[in-house]
């Protein structure tokens, strides 16, 4: 289960002795976005459950949350099978999941600017266009030498041991 994650790219096209290949990893950024969206409208949901037990009414209640745990479903039933599967995964076999999440967020962030200042928006899409800077190299693909070694700044944004470039 390392594509939604982050926890491992992909070393693709036949790294040799003699040749070079491609390492693919993606945003890690707005992976980690997608997966804490999840927990906040796990809370968002738990919420809403206490607002109606107590009789009183959510501040979250409407379509837009039904939509939104309608994309929770949708992650789920595309990310669960893989995660079971005792095989190599690779991130193609996340990205029908990852679609999902991201429409997850988007919902989850739409309710949030509901209740809060535009300014919490406004940072949200800074911190995406930001990493998008950032990763662009990773999410398209890098070019990687004989040795394994990336080339440019790239080097700078391995930030955790378990990235392979």
């Amino acid at each position: 289960s390392s594509g939604i994650n982050a926890e491992y790219g992909g070393l693709w096209f036949g790294i040799t002795q003699k040749h070079g290949g491609v390492y693919f990893m993606g945003n890690p950024i707005i992976f980690w976005i997608n997966l804490l969206m999840i927990l906040v409208l796990l809370f968002i949901n738990v919420h809403d459950t206490y607002m109606n037990l107590r009789l009183k009414v959510s501040p979250y209640k409407g379509e837009l949350l039904h939509q939104t745990n309608w994309y929770l479903l949708g992650y789920l039933l595309h990310y669960i099978p893989f995660f079971l599967m005792g095989r190599v995964l690779y991130f193609h076999h996340f990205y029908s999941a990852f679609i999902f999440n991201t429409m997850l967020t988007a919902g989850v962030m739409e309710m949030i600017v509901q209740r809060a200042h535009v300014k919490v928006y406004g940072a949200f899409v800074g911190i995406c266009i930001l990493s998008f800077l950032m990763f662009s190299p990773l999410a398209y693909g890098i070019p990687v030498d004989e040795n394994k070694q990336t080339y440019g700044f790239v080097k700078y944004l391995k930030w955790l041991d378990t990235w392979a470039f």
